[in-house]
């Protein structure tokens, strides 16, 4: 059969993503709609925390296990057998709605997130494999919009549906039993969007398996040994460990607001389901606004900037939304929520998939997965503690707020070169918009020496907002450095190289680069020469450890309120 072009697969890959997303959310919906209906608003919360809980268990079991079929066979081959499984699984659906088995459907979403929890690690890491390094924070931002608009219309869809039928039918809207055969017809809509995206996998370009000689053995998985094998491969680098954890305490807060929040808007504001849901339901319309702009700004390079401005945001929001009473303007609270939250997850995503090896980014996936479904699980439990014992939905708010200012603080602290942006618009009164190019280059774990014809100390804020990895500076003896760059320095945790001879110079230079770092020149006019010669002196040695990049930076034109610079980052010199 003929292979599907890359552009062609561009499209059904989204629908893909989109699809499995809709029906999964879909039942979700269904099930709360119900649960809303036919309960108080403790007794909604609790069950919200506790569906979504079910949701969390295949990722916390099988993750090591999705990672593993990510890498041993083609990504695609896994989209297709896990978009199948959804056919007969929604049949079974169908038959519960119809024979009014709440129960029955209500724990089926423990399989509706098992065929997800297989998918996810594929989906991801197909991005890489299928569309390269350099627009990886583009696609992740699109494949993020899918994402988050199939929630959106999942929920307003199905919630509004769901309440129409059952009010045509004349059920008892008072029995779970009888709410959800109201509403029943819905199931065959489930099982048409299964086939749909059964068919799409068949429009996907087939790219080989990235480690098909691996095997998988279950003694390993009872004694742990894949777990503890999974964490050290996903840790092995800072950058993906740190954007774990953040993207953790992210869907971790989000998963208990979700889950609460609902039942805050019932008791405090004393909202319709309808309005309810669709609150939520905006959220993650704000979420999608975020992640395509968060994508466009992102266009070639990887915008780490946007991470604490993200989780400044995102706390304001929480205080907001523990005070509010107004339906409108939580709505709009809602929406600027999402918005700042699709800011601070796409960098986070891109930045893990540029730091992982390929033959290893369906384990590194797989582990970012099972870290935060763990965090959003260990904080549904608290959760359901916390309604057990009768602690005011206020007080759970709260609780997040305190852990979303951990988040502002971490993400000050990890991601210091996120204030080189912030001091260049405070230095030029304008903002920078970047134009990047040739970003793969840099996603070798090898050592990179950064080399230039122009190159010069006022462009290393531009090369540093464009390179996902911190730049080691090398200076002349006396220089002075700004605050931003001595903070910068110190969180890197990397002194900078000060030359004052060639011999000293180029030895300290190769340690560097045989440590894996990225060496950038911040030399001014007088010693220029110097590091010329030793650039020249290394690039005449035979050195296999490290890459020499020829790297250039063009002001292009300025405006009122933007500068407009591109930063192209070559192939070897």
């Amino acid at each position: 059969m003929k292979q599907p072009s890359l552009a062609k697969s561009l499209i059904p890959f989204l629908i893909i993503a989109f699809l499995n997303t809709f029906v999964d959310i879909g039942h979700k919906a269904l099930m709360m709609d119900t649960v809303y209906a036919t309960s108080n608003a403790h007794q909604y919360t609790l069950l919200s925390s506790v569906v979504n809980a079910l949701m969390l268990l295949p990722y916390l079991f099988l993750f090591t296990f999705s990672g593993f079929i990510a890498d041993r066979w083609p990504k695609v081959f896994i989209l297709r057998i896990t978009a199948f499984s959804a056919i007969p699984l929604t049949v079974f659906l169908t038959l519960c709605y119809f024979s009014g088995w709440f129960w029955l459907a209500f724990l089926t979403t423990v399989l509706m997130a098992l065929q997800s929890v297989l998918n996810s690690p594929a989906k991801y890491g197909y991005i890489r494999e299928a569309f390269g390094v350099s627009g990886i924070a583009r696609l992740n931002g699109m494949v993020q919009a899918a994402v988050i608009m199939a929630i959106v219309i999942s929920q307003a869809v199905f919630t509004f549906s769901a309440n129409a039928l059952v009010s045509h039918r004349l059920v008892d809207v008072h029995s779970r039993s009888g709410f959800i055969m109201g509403f029943a017809p819905i199931g065959f809509i489930l099982i048409v969007l299964a086939a749909l995206e059964f068919s799409m996998t068949f429009r996907l370009l087939k790219i080989p398996a990235a480690d098909p000689s691996s095997r998988y053995q279950l003694i390993n998985y009872v004694t742990t040994r894949y777990l503890r094998s999974y964490l050290n491969t996903a840790f092995h680098k800072k950058g993906i460990f740190v954007c774990m954890i953040g993207l953790s305490l992210f869907f971790a807060i989000n998963q208990e607001l979700l889950a609460i929040y609902g039942g805050y808007l019932k008791e405090s504001v004393g909202a319709s389901a309808n309005f309810a849901l669709s609150s939520i339901g905006i959220a993650g319309l704000g979420i999608l606004i975020g992640a395509v702009l968060a994508g466009r700004i992102s266009r070639g390079f990887i915008e780490v900037a946007m991470i604490p401005l993200a989780t400044l945001a995102m706390c304001l929001g929480l205080v907001f939304l523990s005070h509010l009473h107004n339906p409108p303007l939580i709505i709009v609270m809602m929406l600027l929520y999402g918005v700042f939250a699709g800011f601070l997850i796409v960098p986070l995503n891109a930045l893990i998939q540029f730091h992982a090896r390929s033959e290893v980014l369906g384990r590194v996936l797989a582990t970012n997965n099972f870290l935060q479904m763990l965090a959003m699980f260990s904080y549904l439990m608290i959760g359901i503690i916390l309604i057990y014992y009768q602690f005011s939905i206020g007080f759970q708010l709260n609780i997040l707020i305190i852990l979303g200012s951990i988040g502002l603080l971490a993400s000050l602290y990890f991601f210091p070169q996120s204030l080189v942006r912030y001091e260049l618009m405070i230095k030029i009164r304008k903002y920078t918009h970047l134009v990047v190019n040739g970003l793969s280059v840099l996603s070798s774990p090898k050592g990179i020496l950064i080399v230039g014809d122009d190159l010069n100390a006022g462009d290393w804020p531009y090369f540093q907002m464009a390179c996902p990895r911190y730049l080691r500076l090398v200076i002349s003896s006396g220089q002075r450095l700004s605050w931003s760059q001595r903070y910068y320095m110190w969180r890197a945790n990397s002194k900078p190289i000060i030359i004052n001879n060639r011999a000293e110079g180029e030895h300290q230079i190769l340690q560097s680069l045989y440590r894996g770092e990225v060496v950038h020149s911040l030399c001014q006019d007088g010693h220029n020469q110097l590091w010329k010669e030793i650039v020249n002196s290394i690039d005449k040695g035979k050195h296999s450890e490290f890459d020499i990049i020829r790297a250039d930076c063009d002001h292009l034109t300025d405006t009122r309120w933007i500068s407009y610079v591109s930063v192209k980052w070559g192939g070897d010199s």
